[in-house]
């Protein structure tokens, strides 16, 4: 048979006669006609590749050879011993190795592990091999994708017949030879691998690619449009052992799709991507640093559902969520841009959700690199995808200043509503995030606040326009002056209003125009009077547990309260003035029922409504209240306390403000007298005094006297200091505040003054005991009664002293005297914040600052200071009964900081440092401190306090004092000032 296959010719379809295998090329292959289930003329799209037995053997000598079936199979056997097959021609080669390690660079190097553990002697691999296979499937420039399709659809169908050509035995030489043929191992034939390592799969795109690298999936996997995979459409395998054999893909891993990812969104390839990877410890957890440009934006053509099914895919993978975390600070964050396009973007250009939704109408097109997107719209409320961009990516849950901050600058075409959201939430976050700098600084040039002038005209911070404290008085001078045009929705927000007035330093319309209230027929209203200065101090504490009440606005209305009077009246009318000429009428009712006019601290209230609690009682709600929500809670709680005025009188009131716990916040009180009669009174006063004055009489002094009065316990005066030594190269002390900013007092001159001020105290204080005592002794030194000027007096005092001890004289000061005081009814006495000042801010570093500091001279005077201390030692006792009072100066000049200490026996920890500043001149809020009080203050801020007492001498009762508390933060909120003189050395002649 042997000799037979290499002398033997055959006839072709063609009409050609060949020896069979004559050259590598001419092989010979049966066609179906001689019954071939596997021939290769199946292949369709080969019609002139291979060459085929001639049908002239069957149709000329079937009947002469073929009597029955059987013998026809024999011929077909016949036919295969030749190597004539329908199938590629197949070789059976053996290849010997004398051991495993041979198998380094062969094809089969990949089975030395496994086989190294089960032979250890010579052995032959059966291998099965197709040259003419190898050549048809290599022939790329030759063949089309449907000719390649048609070869795979060929041999995933002849599989089932030829399987076994796919794999090679492995067998021991011995074995061989003693005729056992059992394998130890199979491994993959030649043919198998040759069909492996070529590229002759074709996928959707048109490209050839490794069986290894083309994916069989099913035809609902998302993501076969992703990877080369074959289209089922064109070729389906239903040979499963075949796709296998061949190592198609049968899944995508999450590994694959992060790679993927990577590759789109960030254009590494997976090299490069794991080169970057392995650069760092697998363990780490620091992000790897971007090394592409911010500026790039990496475009995708990609639907964004399909997106979100790979982010969901991925993440699944606890490797691939720690790979994400490190590489957060690339462009991972898929954002549409049409219907199937989108771009990667970096995780800082992004934020969750925009809870205003004034960002969300950014287009995505024309958007800058500094404007930031919201997710939310594209990914929804889905908890998943929240989570992955918070935990994973951790991106900005919303907006950040710089976000909102970039819509102002072009907001021309935006509408009312919409500026004023992107204003509100500006001011809101300069402030959260202490940016009010930035913010002024950024938006100085821009036109974005609207005004009611012209139509909504869009202003800029700086022209300086009123934010209005009630829109119907804004418009009567809103063809006058810039007037901000306010939503409803914030038109009563005290926040707001604060915090927006603040930091684009816009003032208050009120501040500009003056109120001009006209009644007819005032009279007293004793009984509200007496209602709310006993139930003022209730009310307070009610607003400041709830939270209604902050420290500074309860400071200003004490300001107010402290001169309250309550006054009925026939009408009351209002109007306003703005400027010197221009008053306009309020488009109110012809009368109001109430009103509180702030400037005079009147309550004005209609005789015929005086009997009404819900007029007063909501008239101050209103005033205390600009919070609308909370005014109804404050309404009923005033009733309660009305209604028990109305059943118990006013002593109900007084017990529930006996059981009122202390709080740093100064209380509110309304003076128990009414103005009205304190008026009266001071008329009655006055005029007494002017009946007294026109029975001036003599009172004559003798030495003896003098020297009786100098005589008497408590009256002994200090012993002298000495005068120190002054360089007289040396500018001399500041002793007082010169009446003109850099002028200098002499000591000679304030030695002389306070001398003569000495002398006149001593005459003052002898008239007064003399008069009191009534003693009249007969001398040559005669002092009148009645009050004359100064100069008069001190040339009096002169004059009474001729004829005296000179030395004795000059010795008696009363710098150190304290004389008895009356008791007092510190009820009566006015106590506040601030007296006549309105705790709001204000920009008195725009203002002109007096250039006059001068304190009368009366301020120096250690007398009237030292009854200003024992004026607030007395009334601290009356207030404080159970604390411990110390007075630092009662019985000599301390030196310390401050006057006196105030320690609460309920709490030995809250100590008070009280430091007492007093005048005789009523108006008079200027005074001078000192370098170590300011240090005192400094170091105790919450507790140091100065009281400015206005002390009157002749009529104590009528004194008031004004306590300055936290007075760092009134400096800082430029509620109190400080200024510095400085002391020129006089010119020497």
């Amino acid at each position: 048979m042997k000799k037979l296959r290499t002398q033997l010719i055959i006839k072709t379809q063609q009409g050609n006669f060949i020896r069979i295998n004559s050259n590598e090329t001419d092989i010979v292959h049966l066609t179906s006609f001689y019954g071939s289930q596997t021939s290769l003329d199946l292949l369709k799209l080969f019609p002139n590749r291979f060459q085929f037995i001639s049908n002239d053997y069957l149709t000329e000598y079937q009947k002469e050879l073929f009597y029955h079936a059987k013998e026809r199979l024999k011929f077909n056997y016949f036919l295969y011993e030749l190597d004539l097959h329908g199938f590629f021609l197949i070789k059976k080669k053996d290849q010997g190795f004398m051991n495993v390690e041979q198998l380094v660079n062969t094809q089969w190097s990949s089975e030395i592990q496994i086989l190294s553990s089960l032979i250890f002697e010579p052995f032959i691999i059966e291998d099965n091999c197709s040259d003419e296979l190898d050549t048809l499937i290599m022939s790329k420039d030759s063949l089309n994708a449907n000719q390649y399709f048609e070869i795979l659809r060929y041999l995933d169908y002849t599989f089932k017949f030829f399987g076994s050509y796919y794999a090679s035995s492995v067998i021991r030489s011995r074995d061989r030879h003693t005729g056992e043929t059992a394998p130890v191992h199979g491994v993959a034939s030649s043919l198998c691998l040759s069909l492996r390592k070529h590229s002759w799969i074709p996928v959707s795109d048109g490209q050839l690619y490794k069986p290894s690298d083309v994916y069989y999936l099913p035809v609902n996997n998302p993501f076969r449009r992703y990877v080369p995979c074959l289209d089922p459409s064109v070729v389906r395998l239903g040979d499963m052992n075949f796709v296998q054999i061949l190592g198609f893909k049968q899944e995508i891993s999450h590994m694959t799709m992060f790679e993927l990812l990577m590759k789109w969104s960030c254009n590494l390839d997976s090299d490069i991507l794991w080169k970057l990877i392995n650069m760092t410890d697998e363990q780490d957890s620091n992000p790897i640093p971007c090394t592409i440009s911010t500026q790039s934006r990496q475009l995708y053509h990609d639907t964004l559902q399909n997106i979100q099914h790979i982010y969901l895919f991925i993440s699944m993978d606890e490797e691939i969520r720690r790979l994400l975390a490190r590489f957060r600070l690339w462009p991972l964050i898929f954002i549409p841009r049409t219907d199937d396009i989108g771009e990667f973007v970096f995780v800082d250009e992004v934020f969750w959700e925009d809870p205003l939704a004034l960002l969300t109408t950014i287009d995505v097109n024309t958007r800058t690199s500094n404007q930031h997107i919201a997710l939310q719209p594209y990914y929804n409320n889905n908890k998943f995808f929240q989570q992955f961009f918070f935990d994973i990516l951790q991106i900005k849950q919303g907006p950040t200043l710089d976000d909102y901050l970039l819509l102002l600058s072009d907001i021309k075409n935006k509408t009312f509503d919409y500026i004023w959201k992107c204003i509100n939430v500006i001011t809101q976050l300069a402030f959260t995030d202490n940016k009010q700098t930035l913010v002024k600084d950024t938006t100085i040039d821009w036109s974005f606040i609207p005004c009611i002038n012209n139509g909504n005209e869009l202003v800029k911070y700086t022209d300086r326009p009123y934010y209005p404290h009630d829109m119907i008085v804004a418009d009567l001078f809103s063809d006058v002056i810039r007037i901000i045009n306010l939503p409803d929705n914030l038109i009563h927000s005290i926040e707001f209003k604060q915090q927006f007035c603040t930091l684009f330093n816009i003032d208050s319309l009120a501040n500009v125009l003056k109120v001009l209230v006209n009644v007819d027929n005032k009279q007293p209203a004793r009984e509200l009077h007496e209602f709310y200065s006993h139930s003022i101090e209730l009310i307070q504490y009610y607003l400041i547990i709830n939270g209604l009440l902050p420290e500074t606005r309860s400071c200003y209305l004490q300001s107010i309260f402290s001169k309250m009077n309550f006054l009925l009246v026939d009408c009351i009318h209002l109007s306003y003035q703005y400027g010197e000429n221009l008053i306009r009428k309020a488009p109110l009712p012809s009368a109001l029922n109430s009103y509180i006019d702030e400037s005079t601290s009147n309550f004005y209230i209609l005789q015929k409504y005086a009997k009404n609690e819900n007029y007063h009682i909501d008239t101050i709600v209103d005033y205390l209240m600009e919070d609308v929500s909370a005014r109804l809670q404050l309404s009923q709680f005033i009733q309660k306390l009305y209604k028990s005025y109305e059943q118990h009188g006013v002593e109900h009131l007084i017990k529930q403000r006996e059981v009122l716990p202390d709080h740093n916040i100064p209380k509110w009180m309304i003076p128990q007298i009414m103005k009205s009669e304190l008026h009266s009174s001071s008329i009655k006063e006055e005029e007494k005094e002017e009946e007294d004055e026109g029975n001036d009489e003599i009172i004559t002094y003798t030495p003896d006297m003098l020297q009786r009065f100098k005589n008497e316990p408590g009256w002994q005066p200090k012993k002298p200091t000495t005068k120190p030594v002054l360089d007289p190269d040396q500018p001399k002390p500041l002793i007082c505040i010169p009446s003109t900013a850099g002028a200098t007092l002499s000591n000679e001159t304030l030695d002389t003054e306070r001398s003569a001020k000495s002398n006149l105290q001593l005459t003052d204080v002898i008239r007064e005991r003399t008069t009191s005592a009534n003693v009249h002794e007969g001398s040559e030194q005669t002092i009148p009664r009645d009050k004359e000027k100064r100069t008069n007096e001190t040339t009096t005092t002169d004059k009474i002293f001729e004829g005296s001890t000179v030395s004795h004289i000059n010795s008696v000061t009363l710098a150190d005297f304290t004389p008895p005081q009356p008791s007092i009814n510190f009820e009566l006495i006015q106590i506040s914040n601030f007296t006549d000042i309105a705790l709001i801010p204000t920009t008195l570093s725009d203002q002109a600052l007096p250039t006059n500091l001068n304190l009368p001279n009366n301020e120096t005077d250690s007398i009237i200071g030292r009854r200003g201390e024992d004026f607030v030692y007395r009334y601290l006792l009356w207030k404080h009964p159970d604390a411990q009072i110390q007075w630092n100066n009662q019985q000599k000049e301390s030196g310390q900081p401050f006057d006196i200490k105030l320690i609460r026996n309920e709490n030995k920890k809250q100590i008070e440092f009280i430091e007492v500043k007093t005048t005789r001149v009523p108006k008079q809020n200027t005074f001078q401190i000192s370098i170590g009080e300011i240090e005192c203050l400094l170091q105790n801020q919450n507790n140091y306090y100065i009281y400015r007492v206005y002390y009157n001498d002749e009529d104590e009762k009528s004194s008031t004092i004004t306590i300055l508390s936290r007075i760092k933060c009134h400096l800082q909120q430029k509620q109190l000032t400080l200024s510095i003189t400085i002391a020129e050395k006089l010119d020497e002649q």
